[in-house]
């Protein structure tokens, strides 16, 4: 099956992603200062809400999530925040790298047999399809 849209792809940790650009808000360095807060009794992926554009929006630390790791482990630095546009409600994911792949590109979508999670592949590359709205479903 081949898909005609347009992708960004980004990683967090050792994951790469793609994510469909309709999904995609805007891209800021996590060195930004933004107003930020922590309020209590926030899940442990939640590493602090900002005030971006008058709107608060969490910030995600993937790892955190999927990976159920507790708050006394060893933080990864991140440079980048993707935030997510959707059902006009942002919420930003920590990214090591973001960048956009070329439409020229040969673009399949797959199941990884292991894991049974969506793969894009494109060209040789495999990213995991991330699904927004699975992911503010979880959240």
């Amino acid at each position: 099956m081949e898909a005609t849209k347009q992708y960004m792809a980004f990683e967090a940790g050792e994951t790469r992603y793609a994510v469909p650009m309709e999904y995609v808000g805007y891209i800021v360095a996590a060195s930004e200062k933004y107003p930020q807060c922590m309020p209590p009794g926030m899940p442990v992926y939640v590493k602090c809400i900002m005030r971006m554009e008058q709107k608060p929006v969490p910030i995600v630390d993937l790892a955190r999530l999927k990976d159920d790791i507790g708050i006394n482990e060893q933080e990864h630095i991140y440079s980048l925040i993707l935030v997510f546009s959707y059902e006009e409600k942002p919420v930003g994911v920590l990214a090591d790298d973001i960048f956009v792949i070329p439409e020229q590109q040969e673009i399949k979508v797959g199941i990884e047999p292991v894991t049974q999670r969506m793969i894009i592949k494109i060209d040789s590359e495999d990213f995991v399809l991330f699904n927004v709205p699975e992911f503010y479903a979880e959240i």
